[in-house]
């Protein structure tokens, strides 16, 4: 799970909640519920935390368990339905989880997923 990773990584770095909310800008109850599983990280936050632990995204994603990954626990529900039916252009993956990361109502469903990626391609004139 990415939750744990991180916590694994910043305990590794000896990094308190406080300290990577300081140099991150995020709060510590948002980098608690992220390392619990209660929430999945933007690429933003993503790249936020990266950049404070020293650490590439690759090297963070990598050492993931592969399971997770396999399962689509690393996505938000439905999202990994959608990816495996859907053809979708490799840059508006990352485009999409920052729209659905902002969205007033996440997406839950392989339809909702839909929803958003025909709305983006309408959007972008694609």
């Amino acid at each position: 799970m990415l939750g744990a990773r991180l916590r694994v990584i910043r305990k590794k770095k000896a990094y308190t909640l406080a300290e990577v909310g300081n140099q991150t800008g995020l709060s510590v109850s948002f980098l608690s519920d992220i390392e619990r599983g209660r929430t999945q990280p933007s690429l933003d936050t993503l790249e936020k935390l990266s950049n404070c632990y020293q650490v590439s995204l690759n090297d963070m994603l990598d050492n993931m368990d592969g399971d997770a990954l396999a399962s689509g626990q690393a996505y938000p529900p439905g999202f990994d339905e959608f990816l495996r039916d859907t053809e979708i252009e490799p840059e508006l993956v990352d485009l999409l989880l920052k729209v659905e990361h902002r969205a007033t109502r996440p997406a839950t469903t392989k339809e909702d997923w839909l929803q958003y990626y025909y709305s983006l391609k309408t959007i972008l004139g694609r």
